[in-house]
């Protein structure tokens, strides 16, 4: 999934590669995992960011969600 998301660089794309089985499930490395999604997705653009977070929401951990995208 994330070697196809335009405007990241190739370090960006491997490091949401790795990130993704922390932010679907609860472990230590959770928190710093959503904090680097948080920081990546204003580079993807809004709209794939918005589909990005559809996709997502139902997957994410709540701790996850609230850190990312947070009300």
């Amino acid at each position: 999934m994330a070697e196809s998301v335009p405007g990241l660089t190739s370090g960006e794309r491997r490091l949401l590669t790795n990130d993704l089985d922390d932010l679907v499930r609860d472990t230590p490395a959770t928190p710093l995992a959503a904090s680097r999604l948080k920081k990546i997705l204003p580079k993807i653009g809004s709209e794939a960011a918005g589909m990005l977070k559809s996709v997502l929401v139902d997957v994410l951990t709540e701790a996850a969600k609230k850190a990312i995208w947070p009300k």
